[in-house]
Order: structure tokens, then sequence, then C-alpha cells
């Protein structure tokens, strides 16, 4: 429906093809594809059995693991000559919202921050999925113009559609619109408080999108971005194949009795009940006709399982998996029946640490033109000039216990302040360190040292 009213506007939109695409991930981001986790068996007797592929859900897993390294709480963000940053972040939740952006990003491809004020006039950030943005005007994979949808609920109880749409007007400035759909897309008035055209007098962009490293094999043109499990489908099914198969191993391989049909007939009692002689519902026995001979012998099948075998395909499935999708080999651990995430240091050479790297680029453009939106919002007279901050976290590359033992080496040799050795250790900032220098002198006697010298 948002699509159709913005071509009916006049708005070129892009090619549908990753749009299709997205269904497709996230169906496989759920960890439920209906045309490959629903199955049908031959019994062998003209019959089908329809059955349901166990899943390890390995697409949300390995997009949660991206969002993990790229943007967690120990990245630092900080922006000299605007001090109204923080309290920004912090009322918005930053934080916990554009980690589950960055997660969601790498599954369908595309995410989006957009910032604009709400009805009390204060800056807030939205953070919007992909298959709800829709670029209007693009060259290469710089998007200049863009609308952003969402579902609503109307005052009559009835689901309808929103859209703000971000434009150029000749100035070259940005004139933000709020449309407002019915189901049936007709154009409602806007609801109380909220302007229908807003004309920000900003060249800068109010919006800006976040992508997985990787190029759009979809669509080369497209300015959408490419699902970072989206040319790993294969690998995904071959994991779950293997997975289901390690499962039924020990479903289908109980051991198991085979009992004559004479001992399992049932006995007439004398109050007209009827018994059996063994429970029908332990799955331990099976019944088979007795043979011609009348023996009423007992068979015992045990079957060897193959755990093993199943372990070692599994290991190597996820090895493939987790390289085609950018975390390198053996960042997943198939270990006591569960999937676990490896804890070692990242190699500062390894497959893993250049994706990292790479990702970190686009995102540390995306939030350096946040921030210098939150400040134009926030009446800022020149916040093209400022200048960003964005620490991210290096402790995955970084051995802690090789990292303790050399700052303590270089205290010991007059190479390195304790201020400067705490922050690295525990990576706190100036002001800390400097707290806890001062509580370990005090607990010595020992009088605490001007901050100038740490």
């Amino acid at each position: 429906m948002i699509r159709t009213y913005l071509s009916s506007i006049g708005c070129q939109l892009p090619e549908d093809r990753t749009y299709a695409a997205m269904q497709t991930w996230m169906s496989w981001y759920a960890g439920h594809v209906p045309d490959f986790h629903r199955y049908w068996v031959y019994t062998g007797q003209k019959r089908r059995t329809r059955m349901t592929r166990a899943t390890l859900k390995m697409a949300k897993a390995l997009c949660a693991e991206h969002a993990k390294l790229l943007l967690n709480d120990r990245v630092r963000i900080s922006c000299e000559g605007f001090d109204q940053l923080e309290e920004i972040l912090s009322r918005t939740d930053f934080r916990c919202q554009a980690n589950r952006l960055v997660e969601l990003a790498f599954a369908l491809g595309t995410g989006a921050f957009v910032e604009y004020k709400d009805a009390d006039g204060r800056p807030v950030i939205d953070f919007v999925r992909a298959d709800m943005i829709f670029p209007l005007k693009w060259q290469g994979q710089t998007v200049t113009e863009c609308a952003f949808g969402s579902r609503i609920h109307l005052p009559d109880g009835q689901r309808g559609f929103y859209i703000q749409l971000h434009a150029k007007a000749p100035d070259q400035t940005y004139v933000i619109r709020n449309i407002y759909l019915d189901e049936d897309g007709k154009e409602l008035p806007a609801p109380p408080r909220v302007h229908t055209e807003i004309r920000t007098g900003s060249k800068l962009p109010l919006f800006q999108l976040i992508r997985p490293a990787r190029v759009n094999s979809i669509d080369l043109d497209s300015p959408l971005g490419m699902s970072v499990f989206g040319d790993a489908l294969d690998q995904l099914k071959g994991a779950d194949l293997v997975y289901d198969s390690y499962l039924n191993e020990f479903n289908l391989g109980r051991k198991r009795c085979m009992v004559p049909q004479s001992l399992a007939t049932m006995l007439q009692e004398q109050d007209g009940m009827t018994a059996p002689r063994f429970d029908p519902r332990d799955t331990v026995f099976y019944v088979y006709e007795q043979s011609p001979d009348g023996k009423q012998d007992l068979r015992f099948i045990d079957p060897t399982l193959r755990v093993e075998e199943h372990a070692k395909a599994l290991q190597q499935m996820l090895d493939l998996l987790s390289f085609k999708c950018d975390l390198g080999i053996g960042r997943f651990r198939f270990e006591g029946g569960a999937v676990k995430t490896a804890k070692e240091v990242i190699a500062q050479n390894s497959d893993l640490y250049q994706s990292i790297k790479r990702n970190e680029l686009i995102l540390e453009s995306a939030l350096f033109d946040l921030i210098r939106a939150l400040a134009f919002l926030c009446g800022h007279k020149a916040p093209e000039t400022l200048t960003p901050v964005i620490t991210f976290d290096d402790s995955v590359f970084e051995d802690d216990d090789a990292t303790a033992r050399r700052n303590v080496l270089l205290v010991n040799a007059g190479l390195r302040t304790k201020q400067d050795a705490i922050m690295s250790i525990d990576r706190v900032d100036e002001a800390i360190a400097r707290q806890k220098v001062d509580a370990v002198r005090k607990e010595h006697g020992e009088s605490a040292a001007p901050a100038a010298h740490g």
C-alpha cells in the first residue's frame, strides 16, 4: 500500500526484487521457512506424512553476533561542543535500540536512523527496519531522498499507514511531509499537533542508512543492502538438515524390544474389563507377527548411534556458514548438543577482524551524520563543523591477561602512569581511572596525586 501511494504521487522507487528477497530473509531470521522446514515423507504405502524439520535458527544467531561485535555497551560516543548528546542518547534508549537495528539491518540488508522533533519539541531518534524504507533518489549507495513507513492504529480502531517523506526543496534544504493513510490507501488528516509539512532549513539529511559491508548481488543498482546471510541460504539449509538428522538419530535409534503378537494380546478378566499384558504406551516395545513355528521369542534392537559423525558434520556446516557470513571459521562451536560462540581473541589478520573493520567504517559514518543531525535539531549553528568521536570496542582483539601484564611491566619500569594503565586494562575514561588510583593510594595511606600527573 505504501509503495502504491508513493508511486501515485510520482516517486521513483527501486526495483522490488530486493523487497521480495526480504520476505525470504525474514523467514530464515525467524527460524522457519515453510517450503523447507515443512516436508512430506513417503512411507512406502502410497501415503505421505507431513514432518517439521528441526532448526538451529542460525540466521538470527549470525546477525546477533555481528551486532554484538559492532555496537555493544563498550562503544563510546562523544562530541565536543554538543552537550545535549548524552541526554538524547539516554532518553531514546539509543544503545539498546541501535544494537537491535544493527541486528535487523544485517538480517534484512538495510536499517535507518531517522531524527525529528516530537510534539514537545525534543529531538528523538526513530529506528526503521529495511521493509519500511523506500529510497526515492540516490546516486550509487548515497540516498538523498527517502520515505519511511509504518503500520499504525487509527483512532477509530482501524489499522492504517504512516509515511514520513524526506525530500529536497529547490534551495536544496530538506522538507519533511507527514502522511497518514487508511487501510485502502486513502489520505487522512494528520493528528493534532502533527504538521503535515515541515521546512527544516537543513541541507543535512535527517536520516542515515546502514548496511552490511557486502554487495547486493540480487540487484547491483539497488540502494538497498544485502542480508549478511543472503548468499548463504544453502549453508543455512545444510546446517538445519544435519541438525535435524542429529536429533532423529536419538529419536529413531532408541532401544526397542520386538514382542510376538501372542504376548501382546488383551486378556479378558472376570469383571468383563480388558487389560494388556504390557503398557501399550511404552515406546520400548514393538509388536510383530509371530513366526510360523510358534516360538514366542523376544527380539531386542539396539542401533548404534552416529553421534560423533553427526557432530563432526554439523561443525563443518557451522564453519562453512560462519565463513560465508563474514564471521570467519570457528566462530561457532557445537558442544554438548548446543551451538556456542567461540571466546578466543580475534586475530588481527583474520577474516573476522577485516569484516568488523569494514562494517565499523559504514556504521561510524552513519553515527557521525546522526550526531550532526541531532545537533541541528538542538539549534547548533554549524553542525557540519562538529567532530564526533566514536570509540569502538576493541576488547575482542585483545587478550585481557596479556594487556594487564604489559601495563604492569610498563608501570614498574616507569614508562606509564598508573592512571593510564587502569584506563587501558579496565577500559574506563580518565575520570574513573583517577578515582581508582586515588582509592588505592588512600588505602595504602598515600596522599592523592594532582590530577595532571595521574
